[in-house]
């Protein structure tokens, strides 16, 4: 074998020796100087829903097939390297999607094309007139890369139409098969995408082409390059782009002209004459459009939908879809534009605010802080501040101008936890581009926000810190968050410190986390409030934890002098045991010893409770829903609440997080109670926001007595808005380079506009209370995809969602009797998710414009959802009175 081996290489070795050396001794295509090789040429390229086989009416794709006439002429070669001229003679242009509707396309035969080919399959750079059309270059661009081909099994980079590429072939006698994978964008400039992957879109590409070649000349080519695009939060939204080529070989002709010179640069200045050619490479360009968003100023655009951003179209579908139609307007105007608009309506000036954050350009964040600074309503600071909180794609100058309003001492108390939340949130979201997280001015904020809990004595500033970290979750705060939870004597910076330590573990486990909250909840070194001893249990619970683990959980339950939350830590196991396999098979390993599996263990006879179950499910996307009710030690329920989430099979995004809480009321029911924690505390109510994993600032209802008392005895018979906000979900801009040369661009927005109102009612006489939170919203998401060569030809196809949808969270208390009836009512109003498609086709030459549209209405029926047994028993009792 060893001999063999040895021969083989002397073989090889004689035989480079013998024949002149070839680049890389990969590519056995060659061209002939003075040869001119005459080609057919087709490419199509389609746009259509993914999946949609149907090709009559508006179910039908839309888009163009270009059909040519080319002639490759071989200028000049030395050695292994080619000047070939490429001339399109005949040109039409075709509509997919309408038969026989066709037009010339005499912009291809303007100018002639040169090109640097290499004896290796490459192309090196591509020759162009200084005058040639952008939609011209590109479409040549995608005929010359079908030319980039090697004859050996092999890998490589390449550069082509498409971008940079990893490209695989394989031979097969004079058939050889081209697959590309892993396709980037030689040009990224101006492309955002959201960095949350709930929240952006995924392309799938496919792209192969295969040849034939006779006498080492190609004779044919097919090349198909399909493109799928789905949205991750529902993957039944799906665009889809196919772009063929086919290269037929007619003719070769021979005596051509062949240009003399030494090198490649002094071959192309030989062919140059008037053509004033730029060398450039292979990549293909994106078209300027000559008319952006319709020719329409910002100014019309604003007059166009004021009467659907007044305030009684928040959370209506009016309010998204007016954002919708003036977010591209607004990232597309100047400074001085959008300060007059923002300064001429100021009764629509918060919704206006809420698109200024959105646009997330330094134009439109300059203009609104300047108008603000003119405000003397806290509020409207407020609105804008809490917006830029869910930025997609923020730009290191949004950080500095929080920055800077942070640092801004006349700032009240309300305006300034605002904008703490603001600046953590962006933080994360910044810092969410790997490469923009060791920045200097990500150092800075996490530095001041260190500094201020390290130096501060103020328990309401640290609060504030504590929750803005909460947002930011920036990992080198976790051991500050670790000692405040440990260490802090404040009840209400033990829990924001829990919780923020909790949300992080999500980002990023750590030991030290995990063991810190084993310690708080088990009680190891001293005694915690029963609601951070959840919050720590949680982040237990979520770890995967052992066997032995829970065998400990458990065990505390069993003497705990609090049977209500012995009802909740149980009710907690019991629900991830009936969604998560894998933590059931442990639980019921844990339960096997009868020290645990008795009446003292599983029935520990307090009413607190966790449940788990769904609003909504589809084939790729889930909507589960987590009510939660915790009770003090006297029975009085302490936080109600429920989370939404949006599940897909690789994702998790929290969607909307609120409590009712309570605190200190304990004395109203039992004048023995003792309150729990390690100091009294005032009677406190309030309600807690988490939107789209962003905490935003608490809404209190009163604290303190006098203020119990004022809400007493002027309660609202009416619901109150607690928070208003038009936010933005979906947000990107793509730009997508086809094999054939065509470029689309890819946008993505959707807009969520949110309403939470409600009231308490609490009578002393009758020793009850009644509350109703009213969760309102509504949301248009739409994206297109089309063809960005939008000065010669269009086609597009788009789709829009939409729905508005009305939860209300009902709460009934009895804290007459001891212990205390509650009853927790939880309502869907019927609502319809709209689905529109729309296809246009439009191009020069062409007179009509084809519009395909199709409609599908989903109504969802209202339903009433069940939170628990003994709720739903507690409840009969209570609503039968």
């Amino acid at each position: 074998m060893k001999s063999y081996l040895f021969i083989q290489l002397i073989l090889t070795l004689v035989t480079i020796g013998a024949v002149p050396l070839r680049p890389s001794a990969s590519c056995a295509i060659h061209f002939e100087p003075g040869n001119a090789y005459l080609y057919g040429y087709t490419t199509q390229t389609t746009l259509n829903e993914a999946n949609e086989e149907s090709l009559s009416g508006a179910r039908r794709p839309v888009g163009y097939t270009v059909t040519s006439d080319l002639r490759l002429s071989v200028m000049w070669k030395k050695s292994y390297d080619y000047l070939i001229k490429l001339e399109v003679t005949k040109s039409s242009l075709q509509s997919v999607s309408r038969d026989g509707v066709s037009t010339d396309f005499p912009e291809l035969r303007r100018y002639p094309v040169f090109f640097h080919w290499h004896g290796d399959g490459k192309v090196g750079r591509v020759y162009l007139p200084m005058n040639e059309q952008t939609i011209s270059a590109n479409i040549k661009k995608g005929i010359i890369s079908m030319l980039q081909i090697q004859t050996v099994d092999s890998e490589r980079t390449e550069v082509d139409a498409s971008g940079e590429c990893d490209v695989e072939y394989q031979v097969t006698g004079n058939k050889v098969t081209k697959s590309k994978t892993n396709c980037r964008n030689l040009e990224k400039a101006g492309q955002f995408y959201h960095p949350n992957k709930m929240f952006d879109s995924t392309k799938m590409s496919l792209t192969t082409s295969t040849y034939e070649f006779i006498n080492d000349v190609i004779t044919s080519a097919h090349s198909s390059d399909k493109q799928d695009i789905f949205l991750n939060a529902d993957k039944n939204i799906d665009l889809q782009v196919t772009a063929l080529q086919d290269l037929k070989l007619i003719n070769t002709e021979t005596g051509g002209e062949v240009v003399k010179a030494d090198s490649i640069e002094k071959a192309v200045e030989a062919v140059d004459a008037d053509l004033d050619l730029i060398g450039m490479l292979l990549g293909t360009d994106v078209d300027s459009p000559s008319c952006l968003i319709d020719c329409v100023s910002l100014k019309e655009a604003v007059k166009e939908v004021a009467s659907d951003l007044q305030a009684d179209k928040i959370s209506k579908i009016e309010s998204p879809r007016a954002f919708h139609k003036l977010l591209p307007v607004f990232r597309q105007a100047s400074q001085q534009e959008i300060t007059s608009v923002l300064r001429e309506n100021k009764n629509i000036l918060p919704q206006l605010l809420d698109i200024a954050a959105a646009t997330q350009t330094d134009s439109a964040i300059e203009a609104a802080i300047e108008v603000l600074k003119d405000e003397t309503d806290y509020r409207m600071k407020e609105r804008f501040v809490m917006a830029t909180s869910f930025s997609s794609h923020p730009r290191e100058s949004l950080l500095n101008a929080l920055l800077e309003m942070f640092k801004d001492a006349s700032n009240g108390p309300e305006l300034s936890e605002s904008v703490a939340l603001a600046l953590g949130s962006v933080t994360r979201t910044f810092c969410q581009v790997e490469e923009q997280c060791s920045l200097e001015i990500v150092q800075k904020i996490e530095s001041m926000f260190i500094e201020i809990l390290t130096e501060s004595k103020d328990p309401v500033v640290i609060l504030k810190i504590v929750r803005a970290l909460r947002n930011a979750r920036l990992h080198g705060t976790t051991q500050n968050l670790i000692h405040l939870a440990e260490n802090s004597t404040d009840n209400a910076i033990i829990g924001a410190a829990v919780q923020a330590l909790a949300v992080m573990s999500q980002d990023f486990a750590s030991i030290n986390v995990l063991d810190a909250m084993g310690r708080i909840y088990h009680q190891n070194e001293r005694s915690y409030d029963s609601g951070v001893r959840t919050t720590a249990l949680a982040v237990l619970l979520s770890s995967r934890p052992s066997v032995y683990s829970l065998t400990t959980i458990l065990l505390s339950t069993v003497n705990q002098t609090d049977g209500h939350l012995g009802a909740y830590v149980l009710g907690m196991m019991q629900d991830l045991a009936t969604h998560q396999p894998e933590f059931k098979e442990k639980l019921g390993q844990a339960l096997n010893s009868t020290r645990l599996r008795n009446y003292h263990t599983l029935s520990p006879g307090g009413k607190a409770n966790a449940l788990t179950s769904f609003l909504g499910r589809s084939l790729h996307t889930n909507i589960p829903y987590r009510l939660f009710v915790q009770n003090s030690q006297a029975g009085i329920m302490k936080k109600s609440g429920m989370q939404v989430n949006l599940q897909t099979a690789d994702a998790l995004q929290p969607i909307l997080l609120f409590s009712i809480y309570a605190q200190g009321l304990e004395s109203f029911v039992d004048s023995n109670a003792v309150t729990e924690g390690m100091e009294p505390e005032d009677p406190t109510a309030g309600l807690a926001l988490d939107i789209m994993d962003v905490l935003v600032r608490p809404v209190e209802f009163f604290r303190g007595k006098a203020a119990l008392m004022s809400a007493v005895w002027s309660a609202p018979s009416s619901p109150v808005t607690a928070l208003a906000l038009n936010v933005i979900t979906q947000d990107k801009h793509q730009t997508l380079f086809l094999q054939n040369g065509i470029v689309l661009q890819h946008d993505l927005l959707g807009v969520a506009s949110i309403e939470l109102s409600g009231f308490i009612s609490i009578s002393l006489w009758n020793q009850d209370a009644h509350s109703i939170l009213k969760n309102s919203g509504s949301t248009v998401v739409t994206g297109s995809l089309s063809i960005a060569e939008n000065n010669h030809l269009s086609a597009s196809i788009d789709f829009d969602l939409s729905a508005a949808a009305f939860i209300d969270f009902i709460t009934d208390v009895n804290f007459y009797v001891t212990p205390p009836q509650a009853c927790l009512r939880m309502a869907l109003d019927p609502f319809t998710v709209t689905e529109q498609w729309t296809k246009v086709e439009q191009a020069r030459g062409i007179p009509k414009r084809a519009k395909y549209s199709i409609t599908r209405s989903k109504p969802v029926h209202g339903a009433s959802y069940l939170l628990s047994k003994e709720n739903s028993r507690q409840c009969t009792v209570l609503l039968e009175k």
